[in-house]
């Protein structure tokens, strides 16, 4: 809910679920045991209740894209990107394309909150340095002045 460390958190989730379950998928493990592996992995109690439903979805024989649309917990373009590939019999390769694709957005929202957050930091600690420097040299002053 939080606007933007929400869609971090979902995109970090979104590239972990899908890097693992390409994996486990290159393994030769079938779709619905790697699909029940890989949210097994997942620590989002969120993610895995919605992940959970899709497990559920595809043991009554629903497609694992459609499965995925109905739950809402993918966004739009991870969604037509796992069709295609469940369409074209690559589905591996389409996970690890987006997770990839996730894992550098992650990466460049991290760098947006580092150098937003980073002169901050630094007047922070200017104004720390300057609070010490003024406590140890206050009293000497002070000392100066009434000896004088």
């Amino acid at each position: 809910k939080i606007p933007f460390f929400g869609q971090l958190y979902l995109h970090y989730y979104i590239s972990r679920f899908a890097r693992t379950l390409a994996m486990v998928l290159g393994g030769g493990i079938p779709l619905l045991e790697a699909v029940k592996t890989a949210t097994g992995t997942m620590r989002n109690r969120f993610m895995r209740e919605k992940l959970d439903e899709v497990t559920h979805m595809l043991e009554q024989g629903e497609g694992f894209s459609r499965s995925l649309s109905r739950v809402s917990v993918l966004p739009g373009l991870a969604l037509r990107m796992i069709d295609a590939g469940e369409n074209s019999g690559a589905l591996e390769d389409v996970l690890l394309d987006l997770a990839e694709f996730y894992e550098s957005d992650v990466e460049t929202r991290l760098s947006v909150i580092t150098s937003a957050i980073e002169p901050g930091l630094m007047i922070i600690m200017g104004l720390l340095i300057g609070f010490v420097v003024l406590a140890m040299y206050l009293p000497i002053f002070q000392m100066a002045s009434t000896v004088v």
